[in-house]
């Protein structure tokens, strides 16, 4: 690292903290944003905050390949502007095409932010250095969540036109990347004739276990966020700033999680830490569809919330010590979609068996699918990736 390394952890861990926005921000007024929109069923206003993640899942790996082929930094500069106007834009318009229309381009601009951020973790950093960013750079984006929650809520008290106006801080991220990064001397696949003479393997065996379990642990967190809103005014009668401090609570304890992600690194393999965040997934969900206090709803979002801040780091380190230089940016993308395939899918896996048991059973029934993943973890961890990814870091 140069001289200008505060500076570039700054930049990186400012823009991670933007993906989390993407969701967080508005999760507090999505209630204000569905009562606006009362013609419309639930199910669609809930897209307003998953439909940038099927943005991302499907542009995630464009934006890998094109990271690898053209360098990081031009793509991640074109994503922060396209998120902040696009994001921005969405407390502008008045009706819920207009709108879908906004979050689309909002996932477009983050699956190039996350992945490629992530990426250039990998390339400024190796070894020990890179375990302990990886852990602060989950636990600033839980600190983010917490922030951008708390600021979402109480901006809804003006309007909830006005939470989207905090998108525009990706200005300014924006500007510090064009001040301090600069493109890593990595390896690239440029030279057509090496590449059709000899072309190197995409790693799909080792990593498609990490991607899945991604996309498990992101179906199971994304309850948080789009559902608990509805159970809490369900069961509560939540104000929008009440919803805000139990999203909160649990991105507080995520926050502790990716501090603390480079001490549990040192004792546990990759494969153990997912089976300990499912257990704790099974935990928290399952108090929550018990507890009969709104207090103890704060208690039981922290567990959940305390597993979901380990899986982040644990798949990316994972994923990069995996990945072969020249497609760190594809499999970083990848992982970006694959995980944002399950935030898109989350409340429509959830529909179906809401409809069936409620809600407060639907919550059940994820603990019941964490606990059996944390078992099967235990019991039989994913060899081939582990083998290739838990070495000495």
């Amino acid at each position: 690292m140069s001289g200008t390394s505060i500076q570039i952890k700054v930049v990186l861990l400012s823009a991670s903290s933007m993906t989390v926005m993407a969701g967080a921000l508005i999760t507090p007024v999505l209630p204000d944003i569905g009562r606006h929109f009362s013609d419309w069923p639930d199910v669609w206003v809930k897209l307003i905050i998953t439909l940038p993640a099927l943005f991302i899942a499907l542009f995630s790996p464009l934006m890998g390949w094109l990271a690898d082929r053209y360098g990081r930094l031009p793509v991640l500069k074109t994503c922060l502007l396209i998120y902040a106007l696009a994001g921005a834009a969405g407390g502008l318009v008045d009706t819920l095409g207009w709108m879908l229309l906004t979050r689309a381009l909002l996932g477009i601009g983050v699956a190039g932010i996350m992945g490629i951020a992530t990426t250039l973790i990998g390339d400024y950093f190796t070894g020990q250095a890179r375990q302990r960013f990886m852990g602060l750079q989950g636990s600033f984006m839980a600190l983010g969540g917490v922030i951008y929650i708390n600021l979402g809520g109480g901006l809804a008290l003006i309007s909830w036109r006005a939470a989207f106006m905090v998108y525009l801080a990706g200005l300014l991220v924006w500007l510090l990347a064009w001040l301090y990064l600069r493109e890593p001397a990595r390896k690239t696949l440029s030279d057509p004739l090496t590449d059709s003479m000899n072309p190197p393997a995409f790693p799909w065996r080792q990593v498609l276990p990490v991607y899945a379990l991604g996309f498990a642990a992101m179906s199971l967190f994304y309850m948080l966020p789009a559902q608990m809103p509805f159970l809490l005014v369900q069961r509560f009668d939540a104000s929008s700033l009440q919803t805000a401090w139990v999203i909160s609570s649990s991105t507080l304890a995520g926050a502790l999680a990716g501090y603390l992600f480079g001490g549990f690194k040192n004792h546990l393999s990759h494969a153990r830490i997912y089976a300990l965040a499912f257990l704790l997934f099974a935990t928290g969900y399952l108090l929550a569809s018990l507890v009969p206090w709104y207090s103890l709803m704060l208690l039981a979002v922290m567990v959940s919330g305390f597993g979901a801040g380990m899986t982040f780091p644990a798949g990316n380190h994972w994923l990069l010590q995996l990945a072969p230089e020249a497609f760190r940016g594809r499999v970083m993308g990848g992982f970006a979609s694959v995980f944002f395939t399950g935030q898109f899918l989350s409340p429509l896996l959830v529909a179906p068996v809401e409809l069936r048991v409620g809600l407060t059973g639907a919550f059940q029934v994820a603990a019941l699918l964490a606990l059996v993943l944390s078992v099967l973890l235990l019991w039989r961890p994913p060899a081939r990736a582990s083998s290739a990814g838990d070495g000495q870091s």
